[in-house]
C-alpha cells in the first residue's frame, strides 16, 4: 500500500531588489535566490557598501514568488 501526504508547506525564496530613488527603475539583483533572513543580510550589505545615505539606490528584499 502506498500513501502520500500532500501539504501546502513549501520553500519561500527571496531576492534583492535595487532601486534607483532619481528614476523609479528597479533591478532584480542577479544571483541565487535565498531565505528571508539571508537577503536581509545582502541587502544591508549592499546598502551599507555602495549607497549609505540612500542617496541614489535602496536596496530591498523582494518576493520571488
Amino acid at each position: 500500500m502506498f500513501a502520500s501526504i500532500v501539504t501546502d508547506q513549501r520553500c519561500d525564496l527571496f531576492t534583492v531588489t535595487r532601486t534607483d530613488i532619481l528614476s523609479g527603475d528597479r533591478c532584480v539583483l542577479t544571483y541565487a535566490p535565498a531565505d528571508y533572513r539571508t537577503c536581509v543580510n545582502r541587502a544591508g550589505h549592499y546598502q551599507r557598501t555602495f549607497d549609505p545615505y540612500y542617496a541614489r539606490y535602496d536596496y530591498r528584499v523582494s518576493s520571488c514568488n
